[in-house]
C-alpha cells in the first residue's frame, strides 16, 4: 500500500500532500499544517511510522525551505549519498568524539561555565518553533515532511544536516541522534535552519543524570549555554524530567 492510501485509511487528509524536497535519489513529500495543530498531526503520523516508513518532521515555514534545499545541494556537491553518511556514522566512537571535543577546548569551557544548580529552572513543555519568535502566536503555515527512513536517527544523513559553524557534520549527527534515541527515547519533531527540537520518552530523572546529559549537549551544541542559559547546571535543570529538548546553533 502506498503512502497516500495509508494516510487516507487512517483519516488523514492528503489533498494537499505534495513533494517538498527533491534530489537525484530522493523525494520528500509534505503536508501543510498550522502551528497550533502541528504537534497533534505529528503525533498521529509518528504513530503510523511502522506502516508508512516515513518519519514526520516539521521543517519550518516557507522561509526555511531554501535552507533545506541548500543542505541537500551541498550533500550532492560533496558526492555523498545517504548510505555513505550512515556508513560513516557507524564507524564513529561517540565517547572518543566527546573526548576529542573536550580536548579541543570544550572541556575547559565546560568547567568555566559549569555554575551552581539553580533554585528554579523550568524545562521545555512544548515545541517552541511552532510559534512566531516575536509574537509567541502559532505560525499560520508550517511544512510537515514525511521522510523515508528506517529509523528517525537516520534523518541527518538523508537531509545532509550540519557541517557549519559549531553544528556537527551529518555523520556525527546520526551517531548522536541514535545514541540519545537509544538512551532517552529522543525523537525529532522539528528541524529548521538553526533549531532542532525533539520529544523525549525517558528524560533524566536525577541531577546526576541531567548534569551528564547537559555536558554532552553542551559539547554538541555550545550555543545552548554560551548564548542561552549561561551555565551547564542551568541547562541540566531544564533537562530534568523534561519531555522536550531544544538545540540552537548560531
Amino acid at each position: 500500500m502506498d503512502l497516500t492510501e495509508t494516510l487516507r485509511q487512517h483519516g488523514i487528509a492528503t489533498h494537499a500532500l505534495d513533494t517538498l524536497l527533491e534530489s537525484s535519489d530522493l523525494s520528500i513529500p509534505a503536508l501543510p499544517v498550522r502551528g497550533h495543530e502541528a504537534l497533534e498531526l505529528w503525533t498521529r503520523l509518528r504513530d503510523l511510522f511502522p506502516q508508512t516508513g516515513h518519519w514526520p518532521l516539521v521543517l519550518g515555514d516557507d522561509e526555511e525551505l531554501g535552507f533545506h534545499r541548500d543542505q541537500l545541494g551541498f550533500k550532492q556537491q560533496d558526492g555523498l549519498t545517504t548510505r555513505d553518511l550512515l556508513e560513516q556514522a557507524r564507524s564513529i566512537d561517540l565517547q572518543a568524539w566527546f573526548a576529542e571535543r573536550r580536548a579541543q577546548g570544550y572541556g575547559v569551557w565546560l568547567e568555566e561555565l559549569r555554575g551552581a544548580w539553580p533554585l528554579a529552572q523550568p524545562g521545555h513543555n512544548s515545541i517552541l518553533s511552532f510559534n512566531d519568535l516575536f509574537s509567541g502566536k502559532p505560525k499560520a503555515r508550517l511544512h510537515l515532511a514525511l521522510i523515508p527512513v528506517g529509523a528517525p536517527w537516520q534523518i541527518p544523513a538523508v537531509l545532509g544536516m550540519g557541517g557549519w559553524n559549531e553544528c556537527p557534520e551529518a555523520a556525527v549527527q546520526v551517531a548522536l541522534w541514535r545514541y540519545w534515541h537509544q538512551r532517552h527515547g529522543s525523537e525529532p519533531v522539528c528541524l529548521t535552519h538553526d533549531v532542532l527540537e525533539t520529544r523525549v520518552a525517558q528524560p533524566p530523572a536525577t541531577r546526576e543524570e541531567a548534569l551528564r546529559l547537559a555536558e554532552e549537549q553542551f559539547v554538541y551544541c555550545p550555543d545552548l549555554v554560551t548564548q542561552g542559559v549561561e551555565t551547564v547546571s542551568r541547562l541540566a535543570a531544564t533537562l530534568l524530567n523534561s519531555r522536550y529538548w531544544y538545540f540552537w546553533w548560531d
